[in-house]
């Protein structure tokens, strides 16, 4: 005998629920731990950039050239005018985006399988998934961007499902903002948008489609117009590229430096089937996947691009968790109906079992993959803090804390040692990670230069920090 799975009250305004969500994350990460989402050199690079936005919002300063898309950095600048802080507003913005992508989630399972069941599973196994959690409380583009995806793929599935018009606008809308968020939107929407292209090719929808269009023309003019060298479509996307890389567990590269792995990029990239930081019971679970789970809707909005973003992350030299996480909302509704084929065979006492231990298992785990950002912001903010007080107009040689130099530092020369020449006979400090150099970095630029100014320059330590960071004067 089957069992009814237990569920929450059924909500009248879900959404509401999933926004809530928002002065809870703000409350534990922002107010008690004291974390600001600035964690690596690209958060802080979209920090700087938002920065310059502020500036040019305030004072009609043009920001200048960005590397990446720049619609994430440009909303956070808009909030950014009442907040006074833009780093603030960019993780408020992770974090909206981050409840905004659970509701979407919701609403999917709900389309495309059932309410019962959806609320319970949204909210226990995709709500605390470790990787997918820690990427709603950091300052990058990434949890901004799966909304967008999210929120596209609905509407565009939607719209396959009903036809009904009001889906046109938000499709076409949340597509280009996707695009304009993050490139690898391109890989994870093309196949949800030509199937949504087909169906709107069919009929002709009027005055929806032309607003549409004007609205992601504006969008997308706006953006060109802050950043003109960005080009939408970029020649050298595949320049590092190669089928090679599915299968190797080393890597060497001008940019990257030396890297090793334990598992090759192509079984890396299909972790996320069985890997608990992601979705927590997808390893059991893919004993009850059936064959009637992948449906034409299943296979062409969710299946399909999932498993071609991964074999496009595989072809790349890097690995990276959070890159993985970036098609979380497709593994999840992928796996729900067979979360529900699994817990129709407990019984209901079993099953509160289950979701006690699932609750534990997730806060344990995303300990675990959270400890190291928490520990890594605090340590940037301690060791510039450091260098502010003793060396304020000191030039800084580093590389790979160059961006918290930036985001809190005073009036310090940062000088990369992957991009300058040294210049000898100059009062300086130089801020290396000497263990992680001389593995990834050796025989490269990096280490060349920090050898020559130890050797050339009465290199004296003044300061060690944790995780191997040494601080050190030269003249």
């Amino acid at each position: 005998m089957q069992e009814e799975l237990n569920e929450f009250p059924d909500l009248k305004k879900p959404a509401l629920l999933f926004f809530l969500l928002v002065p809870l994350l703000v409350l534990v990460f922002r107010s008690l731990l004291g974390y600001s989402g600035l964690y690596g050199q690209d958060a802080h690079a979209y920090l700087r950039y938002s920065d310059s936005l502020l500036d040019f919002l305030k004072y009609g300063e043009r920001p200048g050239d960005f590397t990446w898309p720049v619609l994430y950095p440009l909303l956070g600048a808009v909030p950014a005018l009442a907040l006074g802080k833009a780093d603030l507003a960019l993780q408020l913005l992770s974090m909206l985006a981050f409840s905004g992508s659970l509701y979407f989630i919701y609403r999917t399972i709900s389309l495309l399988c059932s309410k019962n069941g959806a609320l319970l599973f949204t909210l226990l196994f995709c709500l605390p998934s470790s990787y997918f959690l820690r990427m709603g409380v950091n300052v990058m583009s990434d949890m901004t961007a799966i909304f967008f995806c999210t929120a596209c793929i609905f509407h565009a599935l939607a719209f396959s499902m009903d036809k009904h018009k009001r889906h046109i606008i938000p499709a076409i809308c949340f597509a280009l903002a996707a695009r304009l968020t993050r490139e690898a939107s391109v890989i994870v929407l093309c196949i949800p948008m030509v199937a949504f292209a087909m169906q709107l090719a069919r009929n002709f929808y009027g005055w929806r489609f032309f607003i549409a269009i004007a609205i992601s023309a504006g969008l997308a003019f706006l953006v060109r117009w802050l950043n003109p060298n960005y080009t939408m479509i970029r020649s050298n996307l595949f320049d590092e590229w190669s089928p090679s890389n599915f299968f190797l567990l080393e890597y060497g590269s001008p940019g990257n430096g030396f890297l090793h792995y334990h598992l090759p990029n192509l079984l890396f990239v299909f972790t996320v089937f069985f890997h608990p930081g992601y979705l927590l019971l997808s390893a059991p679970l893919l004993f009850f996947i059936r064959k009637e789970d992948f449906s034409r809707p299943q296979l062409f909005f969710f299946l399909l691009p999932l498993l071609i973003y991964l074999f496009f992350l595989a072809g790349f030299e890097h690995q990276n968790a959070r890159l993985n996480a970036f098609i979380f909302p497709s593994l999840a509704v992928l796996f729900f109906p067979a979360f529900m084929r699994a817990m129709s065979k407990l019984k209901r006492k079993f099953q509160w079992i289950i979701f006690s231990l699932a609750g534990v298992m997730q806060l344990t785990l995303f300990y675990f993959a959270f400890d190291d950002f928490l520990f890594a912001n605090r340590e940037e903010k301690a060791i510039v803090a450091y260098i502010n007080e003793h060396y304020p107009s000191a030039p800084v040689y580093t590389l790979g804390m160059e961006g918290p130099l930036m985001s809190y530092g005073k009036d310090h020369i940062i000088l990369s040692l992957d991009s300058v020449d040294v210049q000898l006979g100059m009062n300086a400090v130089v801020l290396v990670n000497i263990p992680v150099m001389e593995v990834q970095w050796k025989d490269r630029r990096p280490m060349k230069n920090w050898k020559m100014l130890q050797d050339s320059c009465n290199a004296k330590k003044v300061m060690s920090f944790d995780k191997g960071w040494e601080l050190y004067e030269i003249h």
